[in-house]
């Protein structure tokens, strides 16, 4: 679980860095090393490459603050962008503009004898009237729990804190706001909530609020779904949700077209499945190259491989086999209870002429030093 209070490139005051790709920095270890400014716009390697966003946004360095200490005066800023080793040493540091003239006037183009520090980013603030806090803790992919989960507690709403509110529904297809893509009300499981509640002037991927999900109790009944869209003021209020139809329909008829007096709270993005618990289901499997929705999605990396199924495994047994496999893309067209494997996991529990098997027993499992336990297998890390 991480915070993620991010203000991005075109917020009010774009406090970015570049820092040189190195190894062997320290968190809290002062030391001296040099700044200069650029004024560049550029895809900040740490926070939109998504050409490559499966490995750049990993880096540890991508996570925490620079602080920068000269004559006097000092700044924290988020590390957000590198430099190259034919521009920066290990200790050189280049800030954004605004983020220089903290410390020194343009004109002088460079400074030496700096005090730079790399330090966790929470509750981080340069000091200054229109500066926003930017609280980043980061335990990131494949470490204890491997779940990318973006959380966050602004424009009023919280984490785990139940609130009084109202539902209706919609059954429309559109680009969701938090995924850029489509989203189908008429049969997926979804939620779009007031436009109040998100932060303005960053990318919607970006907003903690696309990484959470809406539990809706009601009548006795609850759902939990995640949030994937907005609706604007004028047709929701903060407290007024809109569930997708099937979503709706868990709760109430739709001739009924909307609902007060509901319970809502804002819930971590684990949906309907826990680790370590065994659930009873079937499998298929499939054999197309496509792109994984886990693993390699460039036009929409930024969204899909934050989800936390995409960091687990899926471990199967049945008649007598098991095999771990990790998740790597989704069906459309499966139950809750269906998994389709590829075609070699398949082979290693049934025959590919059966087609299909009922009644094996499935569980989500940490992928930490999985192997399916075969000589070809190969180390999930």
């Amino acid at each position: 679980m991480f915070n993620h209070n991010v203000h991005f490139l075109f917020t009010i005051i774009p406090f970015l860095i570049i820092i040189s790709s190195i190894h062997g920095w320290e968190l809290d270890k002062p030391f001296t090393g040099s700044i200069s400014f650029y004024s560049d716009l550029l895809y900040g390697w740490c926070v939109n490459k998504p050409t490559d966003s499966e490995h750049d946004f990993q880096d540890p360095l991508c996570h925490v603050c620079l602080k920068v200490e000269y004559n006097g005066k000092c700044i924290t800023v988020p590390v957000r962008d590198i430099c190259y080793p034919n521009e920066c040493s290990a200790t050189d540091a280049k800030l954004s503009q605004p983020a220089f003239e903290k410390l020194e006037n343009l004109s002088v183009g460079s400074i030496q004898n700096a005090t730079l520090t790399f330090v966790k980013c929470d509750g981080v603030t340069d000091g200054s009237k229109d500066t926003k806090m930017f609280t980043h803790n980061v335990h990131f992919l494949f470490t204890i729990i491997p779940f990318l989960l973006i959380i966050s507690s602004i424009h009023g709403w919280d984490l785990d804190e139940p609130f009084t509110g109202s539902l209706s529904f919609y059954n429309e297809t559109y680009y969701g706001w938090c995924v850029t893509k489509l989203t189908e009300a008429d049969h997926e499981m979804l939620v779009a909530v007031s436009r109040t509640l998100f932060i303005k002037g960053i990318f919607p991927s970006q907003d903690p609020l696309c990484h959470v999900c809406l539990k809706v109790d009601y009548n006795g009944k609850c759902i939990t779904v995640p949030v994937r869209d907005i609706c604007h003021e004028n047709e929701c209020s903060a407290t007024h949700a809109i569930l997708s139809q099937p979503a709706f329909e868990k709760l109430e008829s739709l001739s009924v077209g909307s609902v007060q007096n509901a319970t809502l709270t804002f819930v971590n993005f684990i949906l309907g499945w826990k680790l370590n618990q065994p659930f009873t289901g079937s499998i298929s499997f499939y054999a197309k190259n496509r792109y994984g929705f886990c693993v390699v999605a460039p036009t929409d990396a930024e969204n899909d491989f934050k989800d936390p199924l995409c960091h687990v495994c899926l471990k199967v047994d049945y008649n007598g086999k098991c095999i771990t496999v990790p998740v790597r893309d989704f069906c459309q067209e499966c139950s809750a209870t269906h998994a389709k494997l590829s075609k070699p996991a398949f082979e290693k529990l049934e025959s590919l002429s059966v087609g299909s098997v009922q009644n094996a027993t499935l569980t989500f499992v940490k992928c930490d030093g999985v192997t399916d336990e075969n000589k070809d297998s190969k180390k999930i890390k």
